[in-house]
């Protein structure tokens, strides 16, 4: 009869064999954690978002003698700034020796080693505002948005204009002459009540 638990099998002489089931040890060690890779996911999309941004704007930067619009100098700003947070992480740093040597790496690897440094740097800072001088210069009129197209200009503007809450100095001067014009009148009620006080007296 054969056990519980027992498998029947045949012996090399056509006996019968009963053996019996055999308990593997449970191993901790070969237990695979539980892993979330959505951090992993994320990292992977950012780095691919990165490489985008990156690939967009050097073509931009390729063709902007063709086309130097505010758009394509936005491209351009944001695959710089992807460079300098790069080179940020590099060097741990965003000034000096490390940081530049860096930063140049990695302007030659993506094709912006032959832009002047000026224009990096403000095209640097354009990216960085962008949000901003992208509301500023939406309330330019037309004319004055396509001449102000490079980034050099456009930040220079930018920063004059919002550097008095938001008031240019064009503003500034016309608000100080209807102020002094205003004040014109009330200067000469002024002479007037001196002049009849001091004939009253």
């Amino acid at each position: 009869m054969l056990q519980r638990g027992f498998s029947r099998f045949g012996g090399a002489n056509g006996e019968i064999v009963e053996v019996a089931p055999v308990t593997l040890p449970a191993l901790s060690c070969l237990k695979v954690p539980v892993v979330d890779d959505g951090a992993e996911r994320r990292e992977i999309a950012d780095k691919f978002a990165e490489f985008r941004t990156v690939r967009l704007g050097a073509e931009c930067w390729q063709s902007i003698s063709k086309s130097g619009s505010f758009e394509n100098w936005s491209h351009i700003a944001k695959a710089l700034l992807v460079g300098k947070n790069v080179a940020l992480r590099a060097s741990d740093t965003n000034r000096g020796r490390r940081y530049a040597l860096a930063f140049s790496a990695w302007a030659q690897q993506h094709g912006f080693d032959r832009m002047p440094a000026a224009t990096r740097s403000t095209a640097i800072q354009l990216g960085e505002n962008l949000a901003a001088i992208t509301q500023w210069r939406s309330t330019l009129p037309e004319p004055q948005r396509k001449r102000l197209t490079h980034p050099q200009s456009i930040v220079c503007r930018w920063r004059a204009s919002t550097a008095h809450n938001g008031k240019s100095r064009t503003d500034l001067r016309r608000e100080a002459k209807a102020a002094w014009l205003v004040s014109v009148p009330a200067r000469r009620h002024c002479r007037r009540m001196k002049r009849s006080r001091y004939g009253d007296s």
